[in-house]
């Protein structure tokens, strides 16, 4: 694993930055971009089903074979999707491992980056690559073709990051 100075809050800080998976992006910026991206402490699932600091959302962690897509399961008033971890990971393997959290962060931007430049992702008129990857990250690419009606919380997420490369 290479040693990054992104980290969870609380966490300690390596001192190299990571390089960016993204070819146009600087170490600096993808630093950044990852501190933004973190929105809640590495062991957690969040209320909309999403595991660890970036709170990578099940269907993800599918597409990148971290995971098998699970039943959907009631959270308060809503039902969210799960899924089910493949070996060597396991749920509690994936949520103590804030380098896993990472890896899979930039495995999950290096594709909708390399979807973004091949054209298989249409990128909204005058936004930054760093805003359609923080929409991409937090709704998926049907958060994308929605622009600009998103949630609240992935505009919020969108604001924090929009700009930074």
């Amino acid at each position: 694993m290479i040693p990054t100075t992104c980290a969870a809050p609380g966490a300690a800080r390596f001192l190299s930055p990571s390089p960016s998976p993204l070819p146009e992006v600087s170490a600096e910026a993808w630093q950044r971009f990852c501190t933004a991206l973190e929105v809640q402490k590495p062991g957690a699932i969040s209320p909309s089903g999403g595991y660890g600091a970036y709170d990578l959302r099940p269907a993800r962690l599918v597409e990148l074979g971290y995971a098998e897509r699970g039943p959907q399961v009631r959270r308060g008033a809503r039902f969210v999707q799960t899924c089910t971890f493949l070996p060597p990971w396991t749920e509690e393997k994936f949520l103590g491992s804030y380098l896993a959290q990472l890896a899979a962060l930039r495995q999950s931007m290096k594709r909708y980056g390399e979807d973004l430049a091949r054209g298989k992702i249409e990128r909204p008129q005058g936004m930054s690559l760093a805003g359609a990857l923080s929409i991409l990250h937090r709704g998926g690419r049907g958060a994308l073709k929605g622009w600009p009606e998103i949630f609240s919380d992935t505009r919020q997420l969108y604001e924090q990051a929009k700009g930074m490369f």
